[in-house]
């Protein structure tokens, strides 16, 4: 029997908002001598001359040299005060309802590793990515390792990290929220489009998509 694939985007999919806002508002809060050039960097950003990751390593710096356990604790206790109370419990029951009918529950998100480890301990996923924090040893380098983990990214990891595998790709599902996801939710037989009420949808949805509102 071929394998049926749930694939699912993290933010603003599973999760009510984005990971990286909330990481980066907790590093204002925390990090008070250095928000100054965080709102500076941010503002280079919103006029495109630098890319999205140099932002993120900007806010990423403070975790320079510490330890692995350290850097997770703290992605930890993100993911329990900040992230765990935004799932969505539609999201949820629908990732329950794959399980039960035998699909196999995958998260590919351009959410860092680090942050989306937590939710895939507790939900026991078993093929899930993130963009990958960069690691020197045990120590964190303070910086992302690749790219974002997003658009056409997503679908060529999914195609390589199943490339062994006989996926029922007509008969699988995938959910995402924003055009970046469209490469994605071109590669199964029934995509899902998540979009809060009132929100634009992208042009270009696969043909077929059913479109969700989730609360």
């Amino acid at each position: 029997m071929k394998l049926k694939l749930a694939v699912f985007d993290f933010d603003g999919t599973v999760l009510r908002g984005n990971t990286w806002h909330l990481f980066f508002a907790g590093q204002l809060r925390e990090y008070r001598l250095r928000a100054p050039w965080l709102l500076t960097a941010l503002a280079i950003r919103r006029t495109r001359l630098v890319s999205a990751e140099w932002l993120q390593n900007q806010a990423l710096a403070p975790w320079r040299g510490q330890s692995r356990q350290s850097v997770e604790a703290a992605a930890e206790a993100l993911y329990r005060e900040q992230l765990r109370p935004r799932l969505r419990e539609a999201a949820l029951t629908e990732i329950a309802r794959h399980r039960a009918q035998g699909d196999e529950v995958v998260v590919v998100s351009a959410a860092w590793d680090v942050l989306l480890a937590p939710f895939a301990a507790e939900f026991g996923l078993v093929q899930w990515a993130g963009t990958p924090v960069a690691f020197t040893g045990d120590r964190c380098a303070g910086r992302l390792m690749t790219p974002l983990l997003r658009g056409e990214a997503k679908a060529a990891w999914l195609r390589r990290t199943f490339a062994g595998e006989a996926v029922d790709w007509a008969g699988s599902h995938a959910y995402g929220d924003e055009a970046a996801d469209l490469p994605m939710l071109g590669l199964v037989g029934s995509p899902c489009f998540v979009a809060a009420s009132g929100a634009m949808v992208p042009a270009g949805l696969p043909a077929g998509t059913r479109r969700l509102t989730w609360a």
